[in-house]
């Protein structure tokens, strides 16, 4: 009789985990979000210092649409470095 009830008790326990982990995963899909990165990128070959600050100033650098790559511009492998 023990082990009946010690076997009751822990398929209660998984059912209710369980049962928590798919209402869980019904309700993210609901509140999911989807922004786009696509606008406001620019572009400027080489190695620029200070560039990863948010107050770095990157008005002369081209304006690009993403996906981007450098070899667009007709740079050379070598002088973008």
């Amino acid at each position: 009789m023990l082990n009946f009830k010690k076997i009751s008790v822990t398929c209660w326990v998984i059912a209710s985990i369980i049962a928590t982990l798919i209402s869980g995963y019904a309700s993210a899909g609901e509140t999911r979000q989807t922004q786009s990165f696509d606008t406001a990128w620019r572009f400027c070959a080489g190695e620029i210092t200070g560039a990863e600050r948010p107050e770095y100033n990157d008005v002369s650098w081209l304006s690009v649409d993403v996906p981007h790559d450098w070899s667009i511009e007709g740079l050379a492998h070598s002088e973008a470095i």
